[in-house]
């Protein structure tokens, strides 16, 4: 790997990915006040990177939207902070560590891009990579609208669930402006590469 940064962005997605995966699969569920933290470190590395002048992930050309992406998910992830608590009721509790958990299993495709960097992926490693963002931006944020949605059915209007709202609204947001663009180019890109092979 190009820098140390990038080293420890890429280990911190790879403990963000199995945590996630272990948690929905119920192998290993882990608590929210431990995943979070570890996402927030990987985001924080690759900002970080960007901000040294390294992109972290090679199929990214300008760091925009890496900042546009990071910044919205570290800001929603930070309104779930008082779960770690626990001052939410426990179905509150265990929805957020749903939407979390479902959400950055995309991590993998993260640690890929930036093992990418340094690294010759085989058109079998790209294909399954692109594949892997094609569930995320489709059948994953659709499963994550769906916890969201039970998530606002859920709460009341008390001053305490105002981090919630924003969470819901963010993250329909979040999905509703970015994950097409990015469907449609990660469908455009496996096309592209099916065509090369």
């Amino acid at each position: 790997m190009k820098t140390t940064v990038l080293k420890l962005s890429f280990i911190a997605h790879m403990i963000s990915f199995l945590l996630s995966l272990s948690t929905i699969t119920g192998f290993s569920p882990v608590k929210i006040s431990v995943l979070s933290p570890v996402i927030f470190f990987a985001y924080f590395c690759d900002l970080l990177s960007c901000y040294q002048g390294v992109i972290p992930f090679y199929r990214c050309r300008e760091t925009r939207g890496i900042y546009i992406h990071h910044i919205s998910s570290m800001t929603l992830l930070a309104m779930t902070i008082p779960s770690w608590f626990n001052i939410y009721p426990s179905k509150i509790n265990l929805l957020l560590t749903n939407i979390i958990s479902n959400g950055f299993t995309s991590s993998l495709n993260e640690a890929v891009m930036i093992y990418g960097l340094s690294n010759k992926l085989s058109p079998f490693t790209q294909g399954l990579e692109l594949l892997f963002k094609i569930y995320i931006f489709s059948f994953q944020a659709i499963l994550n609208s769906y916890y969201y949605t039970s998530l606002f059915m859920l709460l009341n209007y008390k001053f305490k669930m105002i981090p919630l709202y924003i969470v819901c609204f963010g993250g329909w947001s979040l999905y509703g402006a970015l994950y097409p663009g990015l469907l449609k180019a990660s469908i455009y890109k496996f096309k592209k590469l099916l065509k090369n092979d």
